[in-house]
């Protein structure tokens, strides 16, 4: 592969240079990758025989992961008009599982969002469910039942900030209050 020809663009102007050369992230040469690829179909195998098949969005979590980054699986070509360089970038696969470069980016855009453009200077109060893990595995693989706990879940937590806010703004019931003022008493009680 050729060096990279520095050169400059009038929208960098101002802005420190880049320092080093851009490296194509290797992923199969990772050990989770190798592990992975060696492994997954056996996996896949034996849980069928076992008669507990993979669902679904497990088996997609891995196909995605191996093709991840792969040129052979869908790639961008990156043209700078001025200096005429040319390099292909391997397509993300863009999923919440394994992959540790895929669930990073995620993570940090995620968290860039939210405190830029959803949270800004709100305070916040965090609310945290804990279940056990085999009530977890049921949630994963029942719609139904993760709405049903997510209801359970939001009813009492609600039920909260209503006895709260009738505590102190002193009123007898809230559910006659618009929504102005439970607004208020939520960023009160935050």
């Amino acid at each position: 592969m050729e060096a990279h020809v520095p050169h400059t663009h009038a929208d960098l102007v101002g802005l420190p240079p880049l320092v080093g050369e851009y490296r194509r992230r290797g992923p199969r040469e990772t050990v989770l990758h190798q592990v992975v690829l060696e492994n997954h179909r056996t996996f896949v195998s034996l849980r069928e025989e076992e008669g507990r098949p993979l669902p679904a969005f497990v088996r997609k979590e891995f196909e995605k992961f191996l093709a991840c980054g792969d040129l052979a699986e869908g790639f961008a070509r990156i043209h700078c008009a001025s200096c005429g360089y040319d390099r292909l970038v391997g397509l993300s696969c863009k999923r919440r599982g394994w992959c540790p470069s895929c669930v990073g980016r995620r993570m940090n855009d995620g968290a860039a969002f939210l405190s830029d453009q959803v949270i800004g200077d709100t305070p916040v109060r965090q609310w945290v469910l804990s279940l056990p893990r085999p009530l977890r595995y049921i949630l994963a693989y029942d719609s139904a039942v993760l709405g049903e706990v997510l209801n359970a879940f939001l009813g009492a937590v609600f039920q909260f900030l209503r006895w709260k806010a009738k505590d102190v703004l002193g009123l007898r019931s809230v559910s006659a209050t618009s929504s102005w003022t439970m607004n208020t008493a939520t960023t009160w009680l935050s």
